[in-house]
């Protein structure tokens, strides 16, 4: 059949023109057998024209036999036609670009409103790349080792047995050279050896001071004596630093339990003493005439008219090469 709109051949059974999406199922008018049909554009050409009137082409009826003389004569007289058989004046056919409104039962209007395969699956595979870039840089920032695996962090061994830490795992470095695993208890021997190195340094440097508090806490200058006491702060400061290493060694194992325990109770000798001598230093620092007030300023370093420093400097002297420890086997 033919859309009444522009007159395209529509297959039987559509409910819509596929060219101009026009409803075949409304036209209910029917027009007069004598009016014609344009066959060039399909339009309806009203009756006694010989002349399309919107594409220009002549008509061609079944009861005119003359039709192409006459139409001829007639663009002769009305200049709309040409006397050269060549010129047919054809006008393309616009059709408009704008739907109809939407029916599901049309088939036409069903692939209209499909997209296109391949903008889909662009749109999916940038969203996915998108998303997958966003989720990389979060975890893995510009990190030249964020893939690496190796270990980075020591290890407590502790709960295995071993007291101490474990550093890096060498062995997973490739063609480096695999050294023995050193034991939590040689770990251990190693720290009590140097806190008790470190006790035998910080002694001197306590005799030292006490023979400086000597010679200027009550004679010496106002600056001699806030360096002195400076000095001796510092000392004080290194003492605690270093029973606190001591404590910190790992002996959980027991086998050098005892050790530890020596060198705390030699530190805490050190301790009381530069405790003594440092609070003698503050009263000379603060003291306009050190002279006048010996008696106050030598107070702390007195215990019943025993010396407090003298004390304490033989426990841990008498005690010291005794208490150095040993390397033990593992039991």
């Amino acid at each position: 059949m033919i859309c009444p709109n522009c007159g395209s051949n529509v297959p039987d059974g559509l409910k819509k023109c596929p060219a101009c999406h026009a409803d075949m199922v409304r036209v209910v008018v029917e027009r007069d057998a004598d009016e014609t049909w344009c066959k060039s554009c399909g339009s309806l050409v009203p009756r006694g024209e010989l002349v399309c009137p919107c594409c220009g082409m002549p008509v061609v009826s079944g009861d005119d036999q003359d039709f192409a003389e006459r139409a001829i004569e007639a663009g002769d007289a009305t200049g709309d036609l040409s006397s050269d058989s060549e010129q047919t004046n054809v006008m393309p056919r616009i059709e408009s670009a704008i739907p109809s409104e939407d029916d599901e039962t049309s088939t036409v209007a069903e692939h209209d409103r499909l997209p296109r395969a391949k903008v889909m699956i662009i749109t999916m595979a940038t969203a996915v790349a998108a998303v997958s870039g966003l989720v990389l840089l979060i975890t893995h920032p510009w990190n030249p080792g964020a893939f690496d695996d190796r270990a980075k962090t020591d290890a407590s061994t502790s709960m295995a047995g071993y007291p101490g830490a474990i550093k890096e795992l060498k062995g997973q470095d490739k063609g480096s050279s695999q050294k023995s695993a050193k034991s939590g208890d040689d770990a251990t021997y190693e720290a009590l050896s140097k806190a008790y190195k470190r006790l035998e340094t910080l002694e001197k440097k306590v005799d030292e001071n006490e023979d400086l508090f000597n010679d200027v806490a009550y004679s010496g200058s106002q600056e001699q004596r806030n360096s002195g006491k400076s000095k001796a702060e510092a000392i004080s400061l290194e003492i605690s630093n270093l029973i606190g290493d001591i404590k910190d060694v790992d002996v959980t194992s027991g086998t050098y339990a005892d050790d530890e325990k020596n060198l705390l109770t030699l530190g805490n000798y050190m301790r009381n003493r530069m405790d003594a001598l440092y609070e003698a230093w503050k009263r000379s620092a603060m003291s306009d005439n050190p002279q006048t007030d010996k008696s106050l300023i030598e107070e702390p370093l007195k215990d019943g008219g025993a010396s407090v420093t003298a004390s304490y400097k033989r426990l841990f002297d008498d005690n010291y090469d005794d208490w150095k420890p040993t390397k033990k086997s593992s039991q």
